[in-house]
């Protein structure tokens, strides 16, 4: 495999701590890439890339995110906080593996986000891995589904004052009933999973142990 350039430089200048949340979520990704999944799963994976993008349409330019005050940063005067970094974006000061669960993971992952997909800044490292001085460095469609979803009361006001937030709010209630249902059909199907698997170690068992086996 062919590495460009530009992207192997970016590794080799990575923040430690930022390298090693990289390689492990890129990991994971690979190993749910990998993984069997339903029909019903890839279809709400789809529905919910579309959705993303949708929502992220409908929020347009918005001023809130590179306003707020980092709890990190609080009580810094103003002219001093100026000059560090992550003057906005509270929200994206979240750790990294517990914003990217295995169902946000599997959720992309069936939506088409590759490893490479997940570029990330070279920056300080301060919360989420792809906290960027100018934002999120992910595009929309490999954020997780609660990044997207997520609205603060600050930028509420503001889609409220744009007249934004009624049908921006009923977006993002049929992002989370999407994201219910996805959660819901995977651990159904990974139930499913564990149970054939056990039955068949039961068999399996009984038949070495020269036990019939009832059927029921």
């Amino acid at each position: 495999m062919i590495i460009p350039v530009d992207r192997l430089l970016r590794r080799l200048r990575q923040v430690p701590s930022r390298a090693g949340e990289l390689r492990a979520l890129r990991r994971r990704l690979r190993t749910a890439r990998a993984a069997e999944t339903s029909p019903e799963e890839q279809a709400l994976a789809l529905e919910l890339r579309a959705l993303k993008l949708e929502i992220s349409h409908a929020f347009g330019a918005v001023s809130t995110c590179t306003r707020c005050v980092p709890h990190h940063n609080r009580g810094v005067p103003a002219e001093q906080r100026a000059r560090l970094p992550f003057s906005g974006g509270e929200c994206c000061g979240g750790v990294t593996e517990e914003l990217f669960s295995d169902d946000e993971l599997a959720a992309l992952a069936l939506a088409g986000t590759r490893a490479r997909d997940l570029d990330a800044p070279i920056t300080d490292h301060g919360g989420c891995a792809f906290r960027g001085l100018e934002g999120c460095t992910l595009t929309v469609a490999n954020r997780p589904q609660r990044c997207v979803h997520y609205t603060c009361k600050l930028l509420r006001e503001e889609l409220r004052t744009r007249g934004d937030l009624a049908p921006i709010q009923g977006l993002l209630a049929q992002l989370q009933q999407r994201m219910n249902r996805f959660v819901e059909a995977r651990h159904e199907r990974l139930d499913d999973e564990l149970f054939q698997s056990l039955e068949t170690a039961l068999v399996d068992a009984r038949d070495q142990a020269g036990t019939p086996v009832t059927n029921r």
